[in-house]
Formats: structure tokens, sequence, C-alpha cells
């Protein structure tokens, strides 16, 4: 059985590790305290507005494998990095390794890996779940 890693976070870096945990054939677990994958990027998240424009170029933020689209302009909006952060995670098949609403509380070191503790938003309020994982990114 390949061995399991959780990843904290369904922002650029969570997807990126996502990503390259399944090509290593590892199964990867991702927490997103969000609805949606683009961490900080999501209009919800009271991280950005919607005039914001990144300051960097389409060039440097973007993944090799994922290139903008050549009619974005060179510094995209908001709204166009979590566009582009969503087709990331849909092309590369991400979505399924999602965990939504789901708040990590806790890491413990235990033999074996590494004990996560998480809050899930659900229906009738919150579950705390622990399950154990080979890594923690």
């Amino acid at each position: 059985m390949s061995s399991t890693v959780a990843i904290v976070g369904a922002g650029p870096s969570g997807l990126a590790a996502c990503k390259a945990a399944l090509e290593e054939g590892l199964r990867p677990t991702i927490f997103e305290q969000g609805v949606g994958v683009g961490g900080v990027w999501r209009g919800d998240s009271g991280k950005v507005w919607s005039s914001l424009r990144t300051n960097l170029s389409k060039w440097t933020c973007s993944f090799s494998d994922a290139p903008w689209p050549e009619t974005a302009v060179d510094f995209p909006g908001s709204a166009d990095v979590l566009k582009y952060l969503e087709m990331f995670a849909m092309q590369y098949n991400l979505l399924e390794h999602v965990r939504q609403q789901s708040c990590v509380k806790n890491l413990d070191i235990v033999p074996g890996g590494w004990r996560v503790t998480w809050e899930q938003k659900e229906d009738a309020g919150m579950r705390t779940t622990s399950e154990v994982f080979n890594f923690v990114i």
C-alpha cells in the first residue's frame, strides 16, 4: 500500500504538493478550511478584493506545467488567479483529494507518522476526526 500524506491548505502550494505527491505514487489528502481551492485567492477569504492584481507577472506566478492562457493579461487580477488555480486542480484531478471545510487542529508524532486531528463542518455542526498519515506538508 502506498504512503499517505496530509497537506494543509488548498492554495497554490497545497495544490502543487498534491500533484507532486500523486506523481510519486503517494495518497494525498488536502485539508482546506474553506469551500473550494485557491486559498487566499478566494474572494470569500477576506484576503483579496475584486480590484486586486498580483504584483508578479503571469510568467512568474504560474506552474511550470500549466502556463497561463496567451490571452491572459500580464498581471492577472485576483479572480483570474483563482480561476487559474481552479483550472489547475481540475486539469490534474486534484479536487477528489480535497476535504473542504476541514480545519486542522492538531498534529501529533506517532509511530509510523503523524496523527492529524481536524474539525469538519457538517449540517449538524462540527465533527472532530483523527487519522494517521505517513507524512505531513
